[in-house]
């Protein structure tokens, strides 16, 4: 048994409408007379055209090329396109009409039906087709499954309008509407009947009357429970379905003129609003098109999901289809009747092909196709450069960072339509400005990382999901990288994590410590669930974190201890390990992370005195502890023998990390001359 929602709120949309952008491409498939009924799935195109004579043929545009199907005496009509796959009803010469597919992975024509009686109106969906067949007025409803055919209905009754989506069929009878799921048919429909139902997935939808006189509502069936979608005092109809999103038409103002609807699931917009009609409404998942004019002025209108764009303008366009972003129709303009086809630019790939040493966004050489992305454009980095964007208004449509780094530079910003996802082993990083409409989302292993050096990123929302990081690099005291947000910070996901890294100076003003604020936000959710930690040499050690507060400010702060002396891993130690590190890299040049301590740029005996000095310290550090007497000896036997200009072992202080003979000297307390 059936329940029956009743939804009526509609929300007005106050939707501008633009006319057709650059990133359209519309394409005149046709350039002959007698060309209509144009059907589109993804990149192919079906119509019905006169081939020299009277007599129609089906053609399909597979996005290249166009073929014609059939080339006979007989009338080709009502094509039907799923993917390469091709419907239609035409004749074999027996004087009744027979239903024809091409299947496109084979090019080859199959005849489904083969009788005395008319067959027609035909529906396809992947390999599955329907059609009713029958005379005068008993119409039964056929399906075909890829290989067999099966007779769904065997009744008295006339049966038609068969609509297909997989394995799922619905059709009109006298009886009402119903509805067969690939294995049981049910009746759906208690109310009048209005147009034929439509079908997606499980989906159902028609418009109908609850009694008798009463104007047409819309009703939709989720495969449990039927909802009616309208509740008001003009007709509604033309209805169609996409998953869960309904369109259709309706005219509230007093009858004049209709108007478009849409609910998406959730709630019912009203696309439009003027004085003139709207109305063949066809919808593909949150995409509408439709024709609207007065006076026999018809343009083609898209909507988006958040924008309305007009694609045409000469005033003659009708019927139109979508399939995505392809949209299709039959315009006049020029007296013929003709097949235009619009769809958006293009998704670009990084390609590096610019020149040497030219990885810059901005080089219309490097993307492949060869054109600057524009904000109706998907763009993907695969292949493992580092892209820079240091130059104002650019433009994507959505970023995905599959495999390497787009670094927005201090001075470029990018304006993304949707959204930025970066990958594993991605990073988004820079000093510059990046808005989205939705987060920013880094996966597993991808990084976002603040700064051109140290320096602020700002951006408009980012969802750090499970096993990604926010990198945060920092210099002196207070000086570090920032992620300044305008929208929200999301880190509600278990496992994201906030590593720190030190960038040294060259004194001992740009030691770490005090406070840092790595994120600002309008709202927050969540918390790391590590901060400090991660690889490289100069990463800061989790003991290092003195708290992290994400309470003041709308900002993330983070404390640290002050960084130790002597601490060349960042640890937060100076232990045997550091004198190791000291050890292997005495008497050469080198850094803090091979125990320049002093950071004058060399490694001698400065630096072991910082060492020995502050051995055995922890953070935070309360007192110094002192050294038992066989530390300190250790400590001096190994230094013994550090700088001695004997020749038993020659190494000129750049290669100790290498070469085995030299670590093995120092290890061995075996006398080392450095050159």
């Amino acid at each position: 048994m059936f329940r029956l929602t009743v939804f009526s709120a509609v929300l007005v949309l106050a939707v501008g409408v633009e006319q057709v952008q650059g990133a359209w491409t519309v394409t005149q498939l046709t350039n002959s007379p007698g060309n209509s009924a144009p059907q589109v799935s993804g990149s192919n195109v079906v119509w019905q055209a006169f081939d020299n004579g009277w007599q129609s043929e089906i053609f399909l545009y597979d996005g290249t090329d166009v073929t014609q199907l059939t080339d006979n005496i007989y009338g080709d009509r009502y094509p039907q396109v799923s993917g390469s796959n091709v419907v239609w009803r035409g004749g074999d010469g027996n004087d009744d009409s027979e239903i024809f597919l091409y299947d496109g992975s084979t090019a080859t024509t199959k005849q489904l039906t083969d009788n005395g009686y008319p067959d027609d109106q035909p529906q396809i969906s992947g390999s599955n087709v329907v059609w009713q067949g029958g005379s005068g007025g008993d119409a039964e409803i056929f399906f075909y499954d890829g290989s067999t055919t099966k007779q769904l209905t065997n009744t008295s009754h006339h049966h038609s309008n068969p609509q297909i989506s997989g394995s799922n069929v619905v059709w009109s009878c006298v009886e009402g509407y119903f509805f067969y799921d690939g294995s049981t048919t049910k009746r759906l429909n208690y109310s009048d009947a209005g147009t034929h139902p439509e079908v997606s997935g499980s989906n159902v939808v028609w418009n109908g009357r609850l009694n008798s006189g009463a104007d047409y509502e819309i009703f939709l069936y989720d495969g449990t429970d039927i909802t009616q979608l309208t509740d008001n005092n003009y007709e509604d109809g033309s209805v169609q379905v996409s998953g869960s999103n309904v369109v259709w038409n309706g005219y509230p103002n007093s009858g004049t003129n209709s108007e478009i609807f849409l609910y998406d699931g959730a709630t019912t917009k009203q696309l439009t609003n003027n004085n003139y009609h709207d109305g063949q409404p066809q919808i593909s998942g949150s995409n509408v098109v439709w024709q609207g004019g007065d006076s026999g002025e018809e343009e083609i209108f898209f909507y988006d999901g958040t924008g309305i764009t007009q694609l045409t303008n000469n005033g003659r366009n009708f019927d139109p289809q979508v399939s995505g972003s392809n949209v299709v129709w039959e315009g006049r303009a020029t007296g013929n009747r003709e097949i235009f086809m619009a769809t958006l630019s293009p998704s670009l790939t990084w390609d590096n092909q610019g020149g040497d040493g030219d990885s810059n966004w901005a080089t219309v050489a490097n993307w492949n196709p060869n054109q600057l992305p524009d904000e109706f454009n998907e763009t993907t980095i695969a292949n493992g450069d580092t892209v820079l964007l240091d130059s104002p208004a650019q433009k994507a449509w959505s970023v995905s960072l599959e495999n390497g780094t787009l670094h927005v530079a201090a001075g470029g910003e990018l304006s993304v339509t949707e959204g930025i996802t970066v990958a594993a082993d991605c990073t988004l990083t820079g000093g510059g400005v990046v808005t989205t409409s939705t987060p920013i989302v880094v996966e597993w292993g991808g990084v976002i990382s603040p700064g051109d050096g140290v320096g602020t990123l700002s951006a408009s929302s980012v969802e750090l999901q499970p096993g990604s990081a926010l990198s945060a690099e920092l210099g002196g005291p207070g000086l570090g990288d920032r992620l300044d947000l305008t929208g929200e910070l999301n880190l509600a996901a278990r496992g994201d994590t906030l590593p720190l890294t030190w960038i040294p100076g060259g004194d001992s003003s740009s030691k770490f410590g005090g406070e840092y604020v790595v994120a600002s936000y309008e709202s927050l959710s969540g918390e790391f669930e590590t901060v400090g930690g991660g690889d490289g040499e100069y990463s800061i050690g989790e003991a290092y974190v003195a708290g992290i507060d994400y309470e003041t400010g709308s900002q993330i702060t983070v404390s640290l201890h002050p960084l130790l002396d002597g601490d060349a891993d960042l640890d937060g130690d100076v232990d045997f390990g550091d004198y190791m590190v000291l050890e292997a890299w005495f008497g050469g040049p080198g850094d803090w992370a091979k125990g320049d301590f002093d950071l004058d740029g060399d490694i001698d005996f400065g630096d072991y005195m910082i060492l020995e000095a502050a051995f055995g310290d922890t953070v935070p550090a309360a007192a110094t502890p002192v050294p038992e007497p066989g530390t300190l000896v250790m400590l001096l036997g190994g230094v013994a023998g550090i700088g001695v200009g004997l020749a038993d072992t020659a190494c000129d202080g750049s290669n100790l990390a290498t070469d085995d003979s030299c670590r093995r000297g120092h290890r061995s307390g075996r006398r080392v001359v450095h050159r």
